[in-house]
C-alpha cells in the first residue's frame, strides 16, 4: 500500500486505507512523487531529451524525494535541521540495516528483540518482509528501492552540509531537480543549462 507515480501514464496512486490516508500523508506522497520524481522526470526530459536517466541516479532522486518530505512534515524548516536527519535513523533505516547484514529468519528475530525492548507493536514481519522483496530470504540483503532510501536520505544530509545559508541550500535544490542524475553527475547541471540556454 504504498504511493507511486506513472509519468508516462499520467496517474497518480494513493493508498485507500482510511487509516492511512490524512491531509498530511497526501502533503507528503505530493511531495515525494510529483515534488521530486514527476518534476525531475518532466526537467530531464526537457533538457535531457525524452527517457533519459543518468547513469546511478536512484539514491539521489530517493533522498531528495525523502528530504521533500521531511520538509512537509515540519521536521526540516532550516539549513541548521539538515544534520539530524543523518544522526536520527528511522526504522525504515534500521530494517534496512538489518537486512542487508542478515538472512530474513534472523532479520524478523533481532527487529522483534528490538521492537519489544523499545515498547513498541510487533510489526516486525511487515517491516522486514517489505525491506527483502526480490532478496531470497535464505540471503543477507534488501531490496534496491529501500536502500535507495536510506542511503540517499544520508547522502543528501552530507551534500547539504557544505551549503553557507538557505539561498545556497534552495540553489542546490533547484539544481537536483533539474534532471534525474546521480551524485557523481548532479555537478554538471548548471554548465549543461548555460549552453542549453535554460
Amino acid at each position: 500500500k504504498s504511493a507511486s507515480v506513472n509519468s508516462a501514464k499520467k496517474i497518480a496512486k494513493i493508498p485507500n486505507d482510511d487509516k492511512a490516508v490524512n491531509l498530511e500523508t497526501i502533503c507528503k506522497i505530493f511531495q515525494h512523487e510529483i515534488g521530486k520524481h514527476t518534476i525531475s522526470g518532466i526537467n530531464t526530459n526537457a533538457i535531457l531529451g525524452e527517457w533519459f536517466k543518468g547513469a546511478a541516479y536512484l539514491d539521489l532522486e530517493e533522498g531528495m524525494a525523502k528530504l521533500f518530505e521531511f520538509i512537509t512534515k515540519g521536521k526540516i524548516r532550516t539549513k541548521h535541521d539538515i544534520p539530524q536527519i543523518a544522526e536520527e535513523p528511522s526504522i525504515g533505516m534500521l530494517v534496512v540495516f538489518i537486512c542487508e547484514n542478515y538472512n530474513y529468519e534472523d532479520s524478523v528475530k533481532i527487529l522483534k528483540l528490538h521492537r519489544k525492548l523499545n515498547g513498541k507493536k510487533d510489526d516486525s514481519i511487515a517491516l522486514v518482509q517489505r525491506r527483502k522483496r526480490f532478496v531470497p530470504y535464505d540471503r543477507p540483503g534488501a531490496s534496491t528501492k529501500d536502500t535507495s532510501y536510506t542511503r540517499g536520505l544520508r547522502k543528501i544530509a552530507e551534500t547539504f552540509i557544505w551549503c553557507k545559508n538557505t539561498k545556497e541550500v534552495y540553489e542546490l535544490m533547484h539544481t537536483i531537480n533539474c534532471a534525474k542524475l546521480g551524485f557523481d553527475d548532479f555537478h554538471l547541471i548548471p554548465k549543461l543549462l548555460k549552453e542549453l540556454w535554460l
